[in-house]
């Protein structure tokens, strides 16, 4: 294999430095972020792959690029001097590109403890030896000098404070100080963005969290933090109970017991971590391995503060991506024909209109505006170097904002051009928007789990021998990252209950690699529904995963559209659609015209009249 000329001295120099054969990278920062901005993204340096999720095996006769399912088609068109491998764990192949004696070399900072745990097993069995990377080598690569970050941080407000929400979730009380290096986490917990990531309203840091022995007879514990980021920097808002310090004050790099005092280093206290969410690099040998779960179960629960503000979020968005789709309507054949408008300038226009607000505060990731084939690559996205003309036939864009203070994800799959679609991509999408009217207008009980409704999805694809390779849904958090589990609408089963005030895409699709691709993707909230009888509801704060009550059997859920934008009625075959089908989507336009009608253009407004008008 030809390796890429561009990086074969630099890398082979970090090999022979450090000893080893190979080194595997994943695309994550010490913060369980992925890297942004693409300068600063070691993965994109060495491969040029742009998806969300993969992993790199450096060696000395080629690059390794593992990827899920969901990337196969992208990653062989976008690295095209790398070995693409599709798995969902790099250590399912890992073994037939390192033979016994391999020296692999990984980052204690962008693995975490649980997973190093893992390649430490995998290597016993497979006779390799593990090579930490301490000092991050493989950056000199990429960067010449470390630029830290600087952007104001600022807290948002919320009806769930610093104090209380750590009451709820830290709920062992026999430990004393918890360290939580995730920063979607420290974002929830402690109420405060900033903008030191593309696409989430993120700063780098950990948050250290202690347990006042002084707790009051009614109330279980007095918390206070110490947040460790870059310094200087401005802050706004912080709560009182929140003290900040510069990340050079902790000792990152050394293991050995400290003689500053206590306050100084509290990194030498017994301290619990998430052994899935800290780096391996930060974990010492005394410390407490706790998975937390009860953080997580509680962020993807809003609270009304946040139902509120992210239903706003989508109002706005709304209006925004209308007057997106009425564009695209109004491209002529013409244009079309001679490529006058391009997947790019699509994403351009995009934002233009969601710029219109003020409370709009950039995209949530990066737009995937798919022309055609494009479309079948599940998170292709042009850039305003590489991109394709818009023409007549199948366009998918899937796209979202950050808003003060609501996140969204939404696609749409329309066809551009005079000429209708032929009969076999109505079937096609027919069959996606069924899917997708199926599972939002379901009532379940509560108890069911993702896995569950993931398959109600599917069912009408299946039954023409159709599937898609990525899971019916996500999480999506309150300002914050557009991807959040829980929830996870998968075929793979987590376990993990939906539960009413939960938040998650529906997003079924088909895909036809060289053809062209379909995904219709609307944000819901879980909503309760009419109980079995009557009930008297009880908090269930600390309740463990997968326990419920004889009030939790009895409750029935419903799903809730947020997104609010109309589908393409050209690309329906109506008469497959049923009686019920219809009805949801009736019902569905004329609530979309009813909220966004009055706040439209003129033309945008008859435009969405035309395609809101009962099947």
């Amino acid at each position: 294999m030809t390796m890429n000329s561009s990086f074969s001295h630099p890398y082979e120099h970090v090999l022979n430095k450090l000893g080893g054969d190979a080194y595997c990278v994943p695309r994550r920062t010490a913060f369980f972020l992925n890297p942004s901005p693409r300068t600063d993204d070691i993965l994109y340096h060495l491969t040029g792959f742009t998806g969300s999720s993969a992993y790199v095996l450096i060696k000395r006769d080629g690059l390794f690029l593992y990827v899920d399912s969901r990337y196969t088609l992208q990653a062989q068109q976008e690295c095209p001097e790398s070995t693409v491998i599709t798995c969902n764990n790099p250590l399912q192949q890992l073994p037939n590109q390192c033979p016994a004696g391999t020296r692999l070399i990984v980052s204690p900072w962008t693995y975490s403890h649980f997973e190093l745990s893992q390649y430490a097993e995998v290597a016993r069995i497979q006779g390799w030896t593990l090579v930490y990377d301490q000092h991050q080598n493989l950056d000199s690569v990429i960067k010449t000098e470390s630029i830290p970050s600087n952007s104001p941080i600022y807290a948002i407000p919320n009806t769930v404070s610093f104090q209380e929400k750590c009451r709820s979730v830290l709920t062992n009380l026999d430990q004393k100080y918890w360290l939580i290096c995730s920063a979607a986490d420290i974002a929830w917990l402690t109420n405060l963005r900033s903008s030191d990531h593309d696409y989430v309203p993120f700063f780098d840091g950990y948050l250290l969290i202690r347990r006042n022995d002084q707790a009051s007879s009614t109330q279980p514990g007095y918390f206070s933090g110490t947040l460790y980021t870059s310094m200087p920097r401005s802050i706004e808002g912080l709560d009182p109970d929140i003290h900040v310090h510069d990340f050079k004050s902790l000792n990152l790099l050394s293991h050995q017991p400290s003689t500053a005092p206590e306050a100084e280093n509290l990194l030498d206290q017994e301290i619990t971590y998430d052994p899935k969410k800290t780096p391996k690099g930060l974990v010492r040998t005394h410390w407490v391995a706790d998975a937390l779960a009860q953080l997580e179960k509680s962020r993807s629960i809003k609270n009304a503060w946040e139902l509120s503000h992210i239903t706003q979020a989508h109002i706005l968005d709304g209006v925004a991506l209308t007057q997106f789709l009425h564009w695209l309507s109004q491209i002529d054949d013409a244009c079309l024909d001679h490529g006058f408008e391009t997947e790019w300038s699509a994403c351009e226009k995009l934002k233009s209109f969601r710029q219109h607000h003020a409370s709009y505060k950039g995209h949530s990731f990066p737009t995937i505006s798919a022309m055609g084939p494009n479309s079948a690559m599940m998170h292709y996205t042009p850039s305003c170097l590489q991109w394709d003309p818009l023409t007549s036939g199948i366009y998918l864009v899937d796209s979202g904002g950050q808003y003060f203070y609501g996140t969204t994800d939404v696609t749409r799959t329309v066809w551009l051009g005079s000429k209708n679609p032929s009969k076999s991509w109505q079937q096609k999408y027919t069959a996606v928007l069924q899917g997708h009217i199926h599972l939002s207008s379901m009532i379940f009980p509560y108890g069911t789990t993702g896995c569950q409704l993931d398959a109600v999805a599917r069912s009408f694809l299946w039954q023409k021998g159709w599937d898609y390779a990525h899971s019916t849904g996500h999480g999506v958090s309150c300002f914050g990252p557009v991807h959040e589990m829980p929830p996870t609408i998968s075929a793979r089963e987590t376990g993990s209950v939906i539960t009413e005030h939960m938040i998650f895409s529906v997003e079924p699709g088909y895909y036809q690699a060289g053809l062209g691709g379909i995904r219709l993707e609307n944000l819901v909230r879980v909503m309760e529904k009419d109980s079995k009888k009557s009930l008297v509801k009880t908090p269930h704060t600390g309740q463990e995963e997968g326990q419920e009550t004889v009030q939790d059997r009895d409750r029935l859920l419903n799903l809730k559209p947020l997104t609010l934008a109309p589908f393409d009625r050209r690309l329906m075959d109506v008469d497959a659609l049923s009686y019920d089908h219809k009805l949801w989507l009736n019902q569905y336009h004329k609530h979309v015209y009813d909220a966004l009608g009055s706040q439209l253009p003129k033309e945008t407004r008859a435009w969405l009249y035309e395609q809101t008008r009962p099947l």
